[in-house]
């Protein structure tokens, strides 16, 4: 019996990975890389990449013509940084026909591009806005000509007013009431979004779409397949030839279509009519995905919108300190753990703006590989050595109980 539990508690460690240096039988494929600086440098990765490795691309390892394993570290596009100012309304002026307020940020200089008012109407309204910048609280130059606020109950609302950036300490706006009720403005934030330099997001590969209308819930679901999971979705564009509409639409993304996680939820519209025109169709997110993206258009007691999908996004890139010369990238292990490397502390700290981007060769099959037992049959085994022993462990306590009641 002993030797029963002897076997059992062996099997239970060996059925453990243990962490190893890099062996490159281990690794189904590779590319080949070549740089040409000296330096910290952006390495692409692709459907092929993507489509072989773990999600999280835990199991890539880049080595260099001596063997020699060189660190890396997974980046992504950065998002938009936002920065918020604390203002003070001053100068709130109602008139009849117009509504004035002056927002000070308390010092020029700071650069802005966004105003959020909040607003405290229940009833509908649409009022056009002026908006001007000034350094001294008196001589002001026009910032927007036009720009426009609305409300539609319960929740379509527009309330924010975007411009180019500029730095003024004060910012007036000029509520063009025509004789209506004037806004209840409560407080105002200002607020800088700086944007993403030399990012332009591509569209990515889609498989297979498909569209179809519950008729019970008047929802339309919208499938898509990127074919591999691990690209970065940086927003996905809802197109439609219709008008005057607006609709709640929530995205969710899958690895394999049948679990899904929210991502989205955010509100398409577009408004046309004699002299007004507004529209938003597209949703951002900036979020890793898995292989199947869903979005679901609540269309209510509206027709459905013939709606056109379209994802956008881009392959994440390797950070990795290069020499000019050839190195070889080696992905598809599944049993591999992810490396933890000095560089993950500090890579968010480099700019990678200027840094030379190189583009791996194409895809080979790793010649040497040697098929290793798979996670999926390491994680059985060791459910069954855990369980045998837990079985022999318990047959022992039960026999030791019995012979010391009969004794």
């Amino acid at each position: 019996m002993k030797r029963l539990l002897l076997a059992a508690l062996m099997l239970l460690f060996s059925s453990v990975p243990a962490l190893a240096a890099f062996q490159q039988e281990q690794w189904q494929f590779f590319k080949e890389i070549r740089a040409q600086k000296n330096g910290f440098t952006l390495i692409t990765t692709d459907k092929d990449i993507l489509g072989h490795s773990h999600k999280g691309l835990g199991d890539l390892r880049l080595t260099a013509e001596d063997g020699r394993e060189i660190p890396y570290q997974v980046v992504r596009q950065e998002r938009p940084k936002e920065d918020l100012y604390p203002v003070t309304i001053i100068n709130l002026l109602t008139l009849a026909d117009s509504t004035s307020l002056t927002l000070d940020l308390s010092k020029p200089g700071l650069l802005h591009n966004q105003i959020v008012l909040d607003i405290k109407n229940s009833e509908d309204y649409l009022r056009d806005v002026l908006l001007e910048g000034s350094n001294d609280n008196r001589t002001w130059s026009a910032v927007t000509l036009k720009d426009k606020l609305f409300y539609v109950p319960p929740d379509i609302k527009k309330n924010n007013l975007s411009y180019t950036p500029a730095s003024f300490r004060y910012m007036r706006l000029t509520i063009d009431c025509k004789g209506k009720k004037p806004l209840n403005i409560n407080g105002a934030r200002v607020k800088y979004s700086s944007p993403v330099e030399n990012f332009t997001p591509a569209l990515l590969p889609q498989t297979q779409k498909e569209k179809r209308t519950d008729p019970k819930t008047n929802i339309t679901e919208i499938f898509i397949d990127l074919g591999t999971a691990g690209y970065q979705v940086d927003q996905i564009n809802l197109l439609s030839g219709l008008e005057n509409f607006n609709r709640l639409v929530e995205i969710y993304e899958s690895d394999d279509a049948r679990e899904w996680s929210l991502m989205a939820s955010e509100r398409i519209y577009h408004y046309r009519w004699e002299g007004y025109q507004s529209q938003n169709n597209i949703i951002k997110l900036g979020q890793a995905s898995g292989r199947y993206i869903k979005a679901e258009v609540h269309n209510q007691d509206s027709p459905p919108l013939d709606i056109e999908a379209q994802v956008y996004g881009e392959s994440p890139k390797l950070l990795a300190s290069l020499s000019p010369g050839k190195y070889t990238l080696w992905y598809g292990n599944p049993r591999s753990a992810e490396p933890l490397y000095d560089l993950t502390q500090f890579s968010h700290l480099i700019n990678r703006s200027a840094l030379e981007t190189v583009t791996p060769g194409p895809e080979q099959a790793n010649p040497s590989y040697e098929e290793r037992i798979s996670p999926q049959t390491t994680r059985l085994l060791l459910n069954a050595a855990v369980i045998l022993a837990a079985v022999v462990i318990g047959f022992i306590i039960l026999k030791n109980m019995r012979s010391r009641s009969s004794q």
